[in-house]
């Protein structure tokens, strides 16, 4: 007469152990689709907002650009007037004040569009390149 053994083994845990693996992972994988979409929002949010910076920055220069005709228009006039002896020097010095003034503002607003245009383009993830930029006409 012969005689045998047989072992078996049954890992009573093992299929909770399974269960528990899968959970993890699959909050993992909600953790990580819900940070992948914080940062689409953001990125969105930044985009629309420098957006909406290089828009208010391009009307600061059509708003700036017709003070720089006015005054120099009335920059030439004085200096005639000057030259005909019927103008002050206060009146010569407040002229080339307020084109310096409108010069200025002139200049800002388009260094605050270009700055915006900057912005934008990072937010957008584009590489500026001289002369070859998004808001080039």
């Amino acid at each position: 007469m012969a005689l045998g053994f047989i072992k078996l083994e049954w890992g009573l845990f093992e299929g909770g152990k399974r269960v528990a693996e899968l959970r993890v992972s699959d909050s993992k994988i909600r953790a990580a689709i819900a940070q992948a979409e914080s940062i689409a929002d953001t990125i969105a949010f930044q985009v629309t907002e420098a957006y909406r910076v290089l828009v208010t920055a391009r009307l600061a220069i059509d708003r700036s650009r017709p003070a720089v005709t006015q005054a120099e228009e009335n920059y030439r006039l004085v200096h005639a007037r000057a030259r005909q002896g019927d103008a002050t020097a206060a009146e010569i010095t407040d002229a080339e004040s307020t084109l310096t003034r409108a010069q200025q503002a002139y200049l800002n607003s388009i260094h605050d569009y270009l700055i915006a245009l900057a912005r934008l383009e990072y937010a957008m993830g584009v590489t500026p390149t001289p002369g070859n930029s998004i808001g080039s006409h």
